[in-house]
């Protein structure tokens, strides 16, 4: 399909199954890059939708009255980080420590030279630990971006490698 249409005809599937986008301004020592497997923030995603709408009407109702204390804000932000790691994260590979240092502080390579970086699993659990730390909300950030920029779950683009 062409035109107009063509250009912004969404995957379905990918959006609610998620695609693969790399962060490539964090290389890992041993040279790849993160990458997270994540689904569509859109109103197509009802459940998503269902779930944020009241979260952020207490945003907005917080930021509406007088005296409102950091802590709420703070409480209603980390539900709203919970949220996207729950409803729209899937998955991620190569998210990694830094690289394994021995006894000498040498870093520890493997037999082509590359640094050996343990491997993080994915679990909800440790995506909750990770991005819901606060040190890492720029994170979390890029990913929501991610999510709602539509180039990522485009027909036309489902074919080409996507890298950012």
């Amino acid at each position: 399909m062409g035109g107009l249409l063509g250009k912004f005809l969404t995957d379905k599937q990918a959006e609610n199954q998620g695609v693969w986008v790399a962060y490539e301004d964090a290389v890992n020592d041993d040279g790849s890059y993160p990458e997270f497997c994540i689904k569509r923030i859109s109103t197509n995603n009802t459940s998503y939708q269902a779930k944020v709408n009241p979260l952020l009407r207490q945003l907005d109702a917080l930021s509406r009255k007088e005296n409102a204390n950091y802590n709420e804000y703070k409480k209603v932000n980390e539900k709203l980080a919970y949220l996207y790691i729950d409803e729209i994260l899937v998955d991620w590979r190569n998210v990694k420590h830094e690289a394994v240092i021995d006894q000498e502080g040498n870093v520890v390579v493997d037999e082509n030279g590359v640094a050996i970086c343990e491997e993080i699993p994915f679990s909800k659990e440790k995506a909750r630990e990770i991005l819901g730390d606060p040190d890492f909300i720029e994170v979390l950030n890029w990913l929501m971006k991610q999510s709602t920029d539509v180039s990522n779950f485009l027909v036309s683009n489902r074919n080409k490698d996507l890298k950012f």
